[in-house]
């Protein structure tokens, strides 16, 4: 596998990401807030090189501060959804 190569994730309940992994994306089913940074975490700092993670808006909505703190680094890019 190319080292440069860029995965895409989605954050969300179990019925929005559904979709989302039968196009190929990297997809985390999270209902509580907790479950939500935990997420974010493990895919920032996997070894695996994610460019863009979506997470739905009700789950976005919920971690404020997280959210914000993605829109200081460059990759990977948060995107609510």
């Amino acid at each position: 596998m190319d080292n440069d190569t860029y995965k895409i994730a989605v954050i969300g309940d179990k019925d929005s990401v559904t979709a989302f992994k039968a196009l190929g994306f990297v997809t985390v089913a999270c209902e509580t807030p907790d479950e939500a940074k935990s997420a974010l975490s493990r895919l920032t700092y996997s070894d695996e090189k994610y460019a863009i993670i979506y997470i739905t808006a009700r789950l976005a909505a919920q971690i404020p501060g997280e959210v914000a703190a993605y829109r200081e680094i460059p990759v990977p890019a948060l995107i609510p959804i």
